[in-house]
């Protein structure tokens, strides 16, 4: 098993923008790339809330690591 994401472009964007809204403003971000990693959320989806520039409330409620904290 890997540890690399399985969509890797996806991490790597969230990451960045998980770095230029550090603290709080990070998490939903960091959400999103599990998310995808998670299958909840389809990179479309993921594509479509980057280029937002934030993350809709529908996607919130998916599954993640991290949906506990949004």
């Amino acid at each position: 098993m890997s540890d690399s994401p399985k969509h890797e472009e996806v991490y790597d964007k969230c990451m960045k923008l998980a770095a230029l809204n550090a603290g709080f403003g990070a998490t939903p971000w960091i959400h999103l790339a599990d998310a995808v990693e998670q299958d909840s959320i389809s990179p479309m989806e993921a594509y479509d809330a980057m280029a937002l520039g934030y993350l809709p409330e529908h996607l919130k409620v998916r599954r993640s690591r991290y949906s506990h904290l949004l």
